[in-house]
């Protein structure tokens, strides 16, 4: 087989439960370019469960739908294995530890032939770490202020001789998902938090989002988003304006020495406009990257990201 996701494994049995299409504006041009024979899926929960028991990891394949069947297929052998999403379960957020874990296992299967590409490298994926923020500060990259505390008592003897809003976000969290109110004044809502598991950054004043899709050194997709909201803002929901942007040769260059910097093969470099003129570099995703759709979205790339692996897996 020549490809191989790995995916989340409540995703996958929903899209099964359900009956439902996951994500078809993304799984057809992949299904167009590598085939459904040459294409299938594993968990993440699986991939764990191979490395401690040896239990090889069931095969998911797609139907003409877009929708998830499991077959008679065991194991991750392939020629290239994609690494999309890494949660556990529909709550909880995987560790570094779990990332480790996985990864683990598939540089063991790289090294006995069983595998030939991983994309994107367990450096890269480590790196969507938040706590990798204070090293970008560090080397030079210019990010949020960014701290990290092993204990309840460690984050309140901090914001309890500072003013200011903060927010507190999961080292590993996506899509807005496990962001809190992080100043003195929301401490109790968050003694029961594992702290150890996010990082603190100061509330800012945002007016725009970029993003700035690259493949290797090729920037294939740029947008921007205006009136970007926060989880608490919108009962959850994630409401702003995107439109088309072209960045300039300053930003593009920036984003391609980060990306290069995180050893990234395809994913996004975000970066985060201020009212006061400032801007930062917000994170890097490689990992449950959206790569547009067809359906009125400012960019489609995801048949140009498929072509590219396919590529990569033919011609190195």
């Amino acid at each position: 087989m020549d490809l191989k996701s790995i995916l989340s494994e409540w995703k996958i049995q929903e899209s099964i439960g359900e009956n439902t299409p996951f994500l078809e504006y993304k799984h057809v041009p992949f299904l167009e370019v590598f085939g459904r024979d040459n294409m299938g899926f594993v968990t993440s929960v699986d991939v764990i469960k191979e490395s401690r028991t040896g239990e090889r990891a069931r095969v998911y394949k797609m139907n003409e739908k877009c929708v998830f069947y499991p077959t008679d297929l065991r194991g991750i052998e392939t020629k290239l294995v994609f690494a999309e999403e890494f949660d556990l379960d529909k709550v909880d957020i995987f560790s570094r530890e779990d990332l480790i874990e996985i990864y683990n296992h598939l540089e063991l299967l790289q090294r006995k032939g069983d595998i030939g590409l991983i994309v994107n490298s367990k450096k890269s994926a480590l790196y969507e770490d938040k706590l990798s923020f204070i090293e970008f500060r560090e080397k030079g990259f210019p990010m949020i202020n960014t701290y990290h505390f092993d204990s309840f008592s460690e984050l309140e003897r901090f914001l309890g001789g500072r003013d200011g809003n903060f927010l507190l976000k999961h080292r590993f969290g996506l899509d807005g998902r496990m962001i809190y109110r992080g100043d003195k004044n929301y401490l109790l809502s968050l003694k029961d938090i594992p702290i150890d598991k996010y990082i603190l950054q100061p509330e800012l004043k945002i007016a725009s989002e970029k993003r700035m899709i690259f493949f290797g050194d090729d920037l294939i997709a740029s947008r921007i988003i205006l009136d970007r909201t926060r989880p608490w803002e919108t009962k959850g929901e994630r409401r702003h304006e995107t439109l088309s942007y072209r960045p300039t040769k300053k930003e593009k260059d920036l984003a391609r020495r980060f990306f290069k910097y995180v050893d990234g093969t395809v994913g996004c470099v975000d970066t985060i406009q201020l009212y006061d003129g400032r801007e930062y570099i917000l994170e890097f995703n490689g990992t449950a990257t959206g790569y547009g759709s067809s359906d009125g979205y400012v960019y489609d790339c995801n048949g140009e990201v498929a072509e590219r692996l396919r590529d990569m897996i033919h011609h190195g």
